[in-house]
């Protein structure tokens, strides 16, 4: 397998939207052996946040993998973890709203530009450093961008663009 192949970078994994990974290690003939590797608590408080319960705030995250770090949203917050440890890498706490449950895009960066997740939140677009977890001033407005649209999916990338569904009334 190839090192891409452990990837799953964006929502769906791929651009063309297969939700399918090529990897081959667990098949039917081993899946009932596997065993929990590690877990991590997305609910800290246990309780309700802008009146969503745990199982609706937490029910339709979707991580992103890329380099062996696993990043996802995780109600007030975006986090980092190792994925093959679970351990926390960095937590981003979200002011004034929730990441969107559907996850958050990866984009590897530039010769002048680190890696960043990017994450919508209300009606903003943020970007994170992808090493620290710190907002990437260098994307847009301090960080941020207003696109103007509704949207609460993750974004997708491609090569240096970013692209979002819109939601219309």
């Amino acid at each position: 397998q190839s090192q891409a192949d452990r990837y799953w970078p964006m929502f769906n994994r791929d651009l063309a939207g297969t939700s399918y990974s090529p990897l081959k290690q667990i098949d039917s003939s081993n899946v009932s052996k596997l065993t929990k590797a590690w877990q991590y608590r997305f609910n800290r408080e246990g309780k309700t946040m802008n009146g969503l319960s745990a199982s609706e705030l937490y029910q339709e995250i979707t991580p992103i993998v890329v380099n062996g770090i696993m990043y996802s949203p995780s109600g007030d917050r975006v986090v980092a973890l190792e994925a093959e440890t679970g351990k926390e890498l960095w937590s981003y706490e979200v002011t004034g709203g929730l990441a969107s449950f559907r996850g958050a895009a990866y984009w590897a960066g530039d010769r002048n530009n680190p890696p960043r997740i990017i994450f919508t939140t209300g009606r903003k677009m943020m970007a994170l450093n992808a090493r620290t977890g710190t907002v990437d001033p260098g994307f847009g407005k301090e960080g941020s961008v207003d696109p103007e649209v509704p949207f609460a999916g993750g974004p997708t990338v491609y090569k240096n663009l970013l692209f979002v569904g819109g939601a219309v009334p």
